[in-house]
């Protein structure tokens, strides 16, 4: 069952590597970009650490999206000691300035897992928060922020969580023509 769980996640992070090492040509197309996120939750004083997987499509500065991730929560109480799978929608927004971009982002959608104490769960997650995403050659952005998450149902609880983020798809400036003179003189 273990396996299973872990398949899936490992899957959808391979094919996001693949999408990330995709030719520059195929980054440079307009259409879906994503980000892969490396996250640590501070939640009840407790931490623990997760993966995230974003896709979507943009819409000028607007992306709209799904998101995907594993976590774990290590803990000393059993009700807050648990694993979980979130997964659903977001909304963000980027703000281009130039060379960095400032990235707000809104989530919605459900989690399962499980607990020490409850052997399985289910809820929901709302969060939100902002990232600094910095640009490099081919529509490629290192960043870094911070969001919270609201879980619902099974023992709520809320988690402050910093992640450092990889991201592709962000729409590269077309190079500016170059013009070639010359100039002929007559005797």
């Amino acid at each position: 069952m273990i396996a299973r769980a872990v398949r899936a996640p490992l899957v959808a992070l391979v094919m996001a590597l693949a999408s990330v090492l995709a030719p520059t040509a195929v980054v440079r197309a307009e259409g879906p970009g994503g980000s892969i996120l490396g996250q640590l939750y501070v939640s009840d004083g407790d931490l623990g650490g997760g993966a995230m997987i974003d896709v979507w499509g943009a819409i000028g500065p607007l992306r709209l999206g799904g998101f995907f991730g594993v976590l774990s929560i290590p803990s000393s109480r059993d009700w807050h000691n648990r694993t979980m799978m979130p997964a659903g929608v977001h909304v963000s927004l980027a703000i281009d300035l130039s060379a960095v971009d400032i990235v707000l982002v809104a989530r919605g959608g459900v989690w399962g897992g499980a607990s020490q104490e409850s052997k399985l769960l289910a809820g929901g997650i709302v969060g939100g928060g902002a990232y600094l995403d910095v640009a490099l050659d081919g529509g490629i952005a290192i960043g870094g922020g911070a969001e919270v998450f609201g879980f619902f149902g099974g023992g709520d609880t809320w988690a402050v969580v910093p992640a450092l983020r990889l991201t592709w798809g962000r729409p590269i400036a077309a190079p500016e023509p170059q013009i070639a003179m010359s100039a002929e003189t007559t005797p």
